[in-house]
């Protein structure tokens, strides 16, 4: 049985690496990288992942950004899906108001803009997370 890996925000599925190392060598794990050149919404996402699903039995293995497309993959139920992992994910857009106001900006500012710890803590982790953990994480 295979298992797909869909990645988070970035996009590129790098951050699995870490998880990737920890796994069985036997195990069969495509990691889906989406294309990072082109902006493209959560149907073209979905389309791109469904070319790509093997003919053998698999496991979705969703993290955050991408749960909303593994779930959309269930809705066309796939003959060899046998599971759908969601993994700190969210089926609606929890800060909606913030992806208007960066859709608004070109990529290419957003890449090279620095973004405030206060923003990161506020908007991107939520209100409870200990100062001393971002401070470890974000330096």
């Amino acid at each position: 049985m295979k298992i797909i890996l869909l990645p988070g925000l970035d996009g590129t599925g790098l951050l699995f690496k870490p998880f990737l190392e920890l796994l069985p060598s036997q195990l069969d794990v495509i990691t889906v990288a989406y294309p990072t050149n082109q902006k493209l919404g959560y149907g073209e996402l979905t389309k791109l992942v469904l070319k790509q699903l093997p003919d053998d039995d698999f496991i979705i293995v969703a993290e955050s950004f991408s749960g909303y497309i593994a779930y959309k993959i269930g809705l066309h139920k796939p003959p060899r899906l046998k599971k759908i992992i969601f993994v700190a994910s969210f089926l609606q857009n929890p800060k909606p108001k913030l992806l208007n106001f960066f859709n608004l900006l070109p990529i290419q500012l957003l890449l090279k803009i620095s973004i405030p710890k206060v923003f990161i803590k506020r908007y991107l982790l939520g209100k409870h997370i200990l100062s001393s953990t971002l401070n470890s994480q974000f330096h």
